[in-house]
């Protein structure tokens, strides 16, 4: 299984949020000659108010990724002197958006997809009026159809997605930015799925997480880890936990999007070997990583090969307890 991604995340310069487009990139959504080009891995532009990154080629690794992520990203703030912040959603002073590029100042996203709904997810808000933006950390999977039962079983897979990712993810990262962003997109069940290599692949692009898993390698290795044993196991899963996501969708949904119930929830929820709420818990709370989750550290790391089960390690947590 093959993955990717296209974090989203804010400039700062001197301490103070700028529109990306202040720290020259350019509108690389609608025109490809204007992606920065940071290296053979990756490529940054402006999505709206935030900057985006781009990987050039899908990974089997999830360390070399990770590595590809952090060279590209720190190379791009260390040649402008800016800083970053993967806050799910800033304050904007409306009138500033006036002497702005108009994708700069509106809402472009394009339609996505629910698995708890019906129809596409659009976003209908005057971006001159709406006083915030918002920034996503979307992860994408892609495999061989004929290969994974969870090529044909999309709106299943991200429900489970959801339950032992976006549950767990948010309950790690809960603030009040969080649940402000999901008012509007990156809720729970949300999603893409793109056709590659002449549709022989299938993509699944999971919009619900923040980009904060870009904070340190020890929350990168957790999201694609997750992520890519879910579905791996998706049709395991499915067969054990079809019952509470039918009986239980709504209180899922609820807890992702407002964070009402998710602690009840994550309590009650473990996916072997990558966690119980006791592992969650004890990273959250007893280890440098989780006290200092918040913080944009990409510098701090050299290996993105040292992530999850070695923090696991370090800090005395055993894993799957």
């Amino acid at each position: 299984m093959l993955l990717g991604a296209d974090p989203e995340f804010f400039l700062l310069k001197e301490g103070k949020i700028i529109p990306a487009s202040d720290a020259g990139l350019g509108n690389g959504k609608e025109d490809p000659a204007a992606r920065l080009r940071m290296s053979e891995a990756i490529v940054l532009y402006r999505d709206g108010y935030a900057a985006e990154v781009n990987f050039i080629h899908a990974y089997n690794c999830r360390g070399t990724m990770g590595n590809a992520l952090r060279a590209g990203v720190m190379a791009f703030l260390r040649n402008t002197g800016l800083s970053a912040s993967t806050l799910p959603s800033i304050e904007v002073p409306l009138p500033s958006l006036l002497s702005l590029p108009v994708d700069v100042a509106t809402f472009g996203c394009s339609p996505s997809l629910n698995a708890w709904e019906d129809g596409p997810c659009e976003i209908d808000v005057d971006g001159l009026t709406h006083p915030f933006r918002y920034s996503g950390g979307h992860l994408w999977f892609s495999a061989l159809k004929r290969d994974w039962w969870w090529t044909s079983h999309i709106r299943e897979s991200v429900k489970l997605l959801d339950l032992f990712l976006g549950a767990p993810f948010s309950w790690m990262f809960a603030r009040p930015e969080h649940f402000r962003r999901r008012c509007l997109y990156g809720k729970a069940g949300e999603y893409r799925v793109k056709d590659f290599h002449e549709g022989n692949y299938q993509g699944l692009e999971y919009r619900t997480l923040s980009a904060e898993w870009m904070n340190h390698a020890v929350f990168f290795s957790f999201v694609f880890g997750v992520g890519r044993h879910v579905l791996q196991n998706a049709p395991h899963l499915w067969r054990d936990f079809q019952p509470f996501l039918e009986k239980e969708g709504d209180l899922l949904q609820q807890a992702i999007n407002t964070g009402e119930g998710l602690d009840k929830l994550v309590e009650k929820t473990r996916l072997l070997p990558f966690y119980t709420f006791s592992t969650l818990e004890s990273v959250r709370e007893k280890t440098e990583y989780g006290q200092r989750r918040f913080e944009f550290r990409l510098d701090d790391v050299s290996d993105f090969h040292l992530g999850w089960f070695t923090t696991l390690n370090k800090a005395g947590i055993e894993e799957a307890a």
